[in-house]
């Protein structure tokens, strides 16, 4: 049997990165990240509790849309500012 250690998280299960781990990949502060998604310029998260993850594909397809076009884009530009 298997012991509860060794069952996935939820956040490894559906591979969510939290804003720590996304603010490595821009090389930011974790602030950057939360300024950037109230403004709806990172893809949008998905909030657990308190805190808010990001679909780690999401993350790494808008990063490849981010060198391409050399400039961080307005994933949701849809949605008005808060």
């Amino acid at each position: 049997m298997k012991s509860h250690s060794e069952s996935p998280t939820i956040y490894e299960k559906y591979d969510l990165m939290s804003h720590y781990q996304v603010a490595e990949v821009f090389d930011v502060t974790p602030q950057t990240i939360h300024n950037w998604a109230r403004k709806n310029q990172l893809p949008d998260p998905v909030k657990i509790g308190k805190r808010i993850w990001f679909k780690r594909n999401e993350i790494e397809d808008f990063m490849k849309d981010l060198v391409t076009n050399r400039t961080i884009p307005s994933a949701n530009s849809e949605k008005a500012d808060d």
